[in-house]
């Protein structure tokens, strides 16, 4: 992986600062959206200790859509977002030694305590929501006029 190198100390992590601005003032958020940037064929990068850290890339393309639209809404502040994000995740880094404890650590620094995420009670995705997990996904230019696609809002 491009431009990873987290140390740790005392089981903190101290992450540099990134150029990538955000609503979220989070230097773990920037640092994850420049990882994600270097390496583009992965959706989330899980920092570990030391050297270890794991690509993930979601096979399924709903999976990753549902994941890219959880991931905004995270950057807005949605706890439901953020829970969502987690349960994605752990599935993937199963059988890679991640734990719950260091993956609710690595999406806290990033977006912020999410405990209670998953009773939240959030509307469904906008169209511009939608519209922006696809884009993340095929690009803006292969979207064409996907508004026919997913209808009215």
């Amino acid at each position: 992986l491009k431009g990873i190198k987290a140390q740790t100390s005392g089981g903190s992590r101290y992450l540099p600062k990134s150029k990538v601005k955000l609503k979220r003032n989070s230097n773990a958020l920037q640092f994850q959206m420049d990882l994600i940037k270097n390496n583009p064929p992965f959706d989330y990068i899980f920092v570990g200790k030391g050297e270890r850290n794991i690509g993930i890339k979601f096979r399924d393309s709903m999976r990753k859509v549902f994941f890219n639209m959880c991931f905004e809404r995270a950057k807005k502040g949605s706890k439901r977002g953020i829970y969502m994000m987690y349960e994605h995740l752990m599935e993937e880094v199963k059988g890679f030694g991640v734990t719950e404890r260091d993956m609710k650590a690595q999406l806290s620094a990033e977006f912020g305590q999410f405990e209670g995420g998953k009773d939240a009670d959030e509307p469904p995705p906008t169209q511009d929501e939608l519209m922006l997990a696809l884009a993340t996904m095929y690009g803006k230019k292969g979207l064409g006029d996907i508004s026919k696609l997913i209808g009215p809002t």
